[in-house]
């Protein structure tokens, strides 16, 4: 029995617990920020919807002054910047959700069901261990409970989308697989102009119709298999990516994208971040020593190189030039950044780029994602970029290179 406990109190889904927090919090100063300008009228003491009761021990109620409204509010913003950012721990989770069910509760006109589901996601997060520290050791019973609000959450998400998709199946319009199309006539949702698109074709209309009813009734169901699991959320981010660019609910898929980082297990994060970086130790960089811009970027991978996984030569000195020739490479040319790795293989351009992204680890081997472009694409706008790298910036005149005493200007002199 206490071997079993203890299975079910080994905490499960720290990373993705402790990336919902970030992306949750960050959505939530996505809404401060966008209704910023128009805070007053929103949620202030004189706002369009305040014949509607609010909870009556809100702060925001304490006083009709909009000072004091004011002040109230950027505690709340400070609140979720301090979540987001890890600090404080359970007390901050705690009183992130406080303030965001006392903002949101202000005026229920303007929610798009994001706004529901956060202040249900906060209240298991207080639960939960969403510190992203996985060395860090808890007991029995704080691993029992951080397991079990993430179950909460991924069940709250399963039944959410197995509800509405059940509720869909009863509808006229969606039986008959033209829901879509008077959806995205609607005003409101019809502003980035991409619906127009959609609706005006008729198979897409039908078939994203049922693919829609089809993925909220598969989705419970998808979680008990591996594969299905990340075929079923991989669907997801393309339906709520869809959701946001045609339908402009840009807040409500962010929050729902941001729950399905506790679908996925810390051995699938550590996968991930395995197939992203890289060792390539005794792999060295060349770079053009006369370019600030390459300068700079060097500075900042010797600094972010903990490991000292890379060395570096500036192209202008012997070293590099040797290692250039010795690989049948025109040493002169300084238009690109090389990576000559330990095997003999040398990279350039943004292949070169990529790899040494990959070296510096998490979290800017994600980087390596622009692996999935085409290298003649990639290749394109990083020589777009190289033929610009000396605008704005001082020609270097002190660089001293290696096995030489000269100094020389940068090409563009």
């Amino acid at each position: 029995m206490m071997m079993l406990l203890r299975n079910l109190g080994n905490p499960r889904a720290r990373i993705g617990a402790a990336l919902l927090r970030i992306s949750l919090g960050m959505a939530m100063l996505y809404e401060y920020a966008i209704n910023y300008s128009q805070r007053h009228d929103l949620w202030g003491p004189d706002r369009v919807a305040r014949e509607y009761p609010v909870l009556e021990f809100s702060p925001y109620t304490w006083s009709a002054s909009a000072v004091y409204f004011d002040i109230v509010l950027h505690v709340g913003i400070l609140v979720a910047f301090l979540f987001v950012m890890g600090i404080g721990g359970r007390a901050t989770t705690c009183v992130m959700w406080a303030m965001t069910w006392f903002l949101q509760d202000l005026n229920n006109l303007i929610g798009d069901g994001g706004d529901n589901i956060a202040r249900i996601v906060l209240l298991y997060m207080i639960f939960a261990d969403v510190s992203g520290r996985r060395e860090r050791s808890v007991s029995l019973v704080s691993g029992l409970l951080h397991n079990a609000a993430i179950l909460a959450v991924v069940i709250q998400v399963s039944m959410l989308y197995l509800s509405t998709g059940m509720y869909k199946i009863m509808g006229e319009y969606w039986q008959n697989g033209v829901a879509l199309y008077y959806i995205l006539r609607v005003n409101s949702y019809s502003w980035t102009g991409l619906g127009e698109l959609l609706y005006a074709n008729e198979y897409i209309v039908v078939l994203l119709t049922y693919a829609t009813v089809l993925f909220e009734i598969a989705f419970p169901f998808a979680l008990f298999n591996r594969w299905t699991r990340r075929s079923i959320l991989a669907a997801g981010v393309l339906f709520h990516l869809g959701i946001a660019v045609s339908m402009g609910l840009v807040a409500f898929s962010w929050m729902m994208l941001s729950l399905y980082f506790v679908f996925v297990s810390d051995r699938e994060y550590e996968r991930v971040k395995s197939l992203l970086s890289v060792d390539a130790r005794e792999s060295v960089v060349l770079y053009d020593d006369a370019c600030g811009l390459c300068g700079r970027f060097v500075g900042f991978v010797r600094q972010a190189d903990g490991a000292e996984r890379l060395r570096y030569l500036p192209l202008q000195g012997n070293g590099a030039k040797h290692l250039l020739a010795s690989r049948g490479i025109n040493a002169e040319r300084l238009d690109t950044i090389y990576v000559v790795e330990s095997g003999g293989r040398v990279l350039s351009r943004s292949s070169a780029i990529i790899l040494i992204m990959r070296c510096l680890g998490w979290p800017w081997c994600l980087a390596a994602a622009a692996s999935a472009f085409p290298e003649r694409l990639r290749d394109a706008a990083y020589d777009l970029f190289a033929q610009n790298r000396y605008l704005g910036n001082a020609c270097s005149m002190s660089s001293r290179y290696e096995g030489e005493g000269e100094k020389k200007p940068c090409a563009r002199c």
